[in-house]
């Protein structure tokens, strides 16, 4: 069966796809259906939270800006080897698979909720003091006179005593998590 002048028969393709087919049908194994599951975290808070949360897309305080903030870890930089075709009479736009890799990067950014501004930084570790550093890069960046909400997950850079001791000696700033399984 290895050698390269074996060719299967069409009856040989059909019997075997008959025989599986049967042998699901017989398993009541459905491998094209899928559904997915979350067990609901022992939150009893996690609807409030998700409300609170969820509540600031629409209807920003009044003299505030809400900021949807995460970091995004060892993206590919990637380019592809061939130009796209473009798409032509009769003819669909062609994209050649085969890609270059041109290392990684990791940034930390802010998303106004509101009007789709991205404040972005490179970093170069996703930690307490990167998060701090970015902080302090919103403070500065965003009009004094604005109440800061943050709608944070709750990452490991995000929650340590550090940055909640900064954020509590910033009062401007307003955190907001996601509740577990939500960000």
């Amino acid at each position: 069966m290895d050698s390269p002048s074996y060719r299967p028969s069409p009856e040989h393709h059909r019997d075997l796809s008959s025989q599986v087919g049967r042998i699901l049908a017989g398993l009541d194994l459905k491998p094209h259906l899928v559904r997915g599951w979350l067990t609901c975290p022992d939150d009893p808070n996690f609807y409030t939270k998700a409300a609170e949360v969820c509540a600031l897309y629409p209807h920003c305080p009044p003299h505030s800006v809400a900021l949807s903030v995460d970091e995004k870890t060892a993206m590919q930089a990637c380019s592809r080897r061939h130009p796209t075709r473009p798409v032509k009479p009769g003819q669909i736009e062609r994209r050649e698979f085969e890609y270059r890799r041109h290392g990684t990067a990791s940034i930390i950014a802010a998303l106004d909720v509101h009007t789709g501004q991205v404040l972005v930084e490179d970093i170069v570790r996703n930690d307490s003091a990167t998060f701090i550093s970015f902080l302090r890069l919103l403070d500065q960046s965003i009009d004094p006179k604005l109440t800061i909400h943050l709608v944070l997950d709750n990452g490991s850079s995000h929650v340590p005593k550090a940055p909640r001791a900064w954020l509590a000696a910033h009062p401007r700033f307003a955190v907001h998590h996601t509740p577990k399984h939500a960000s």
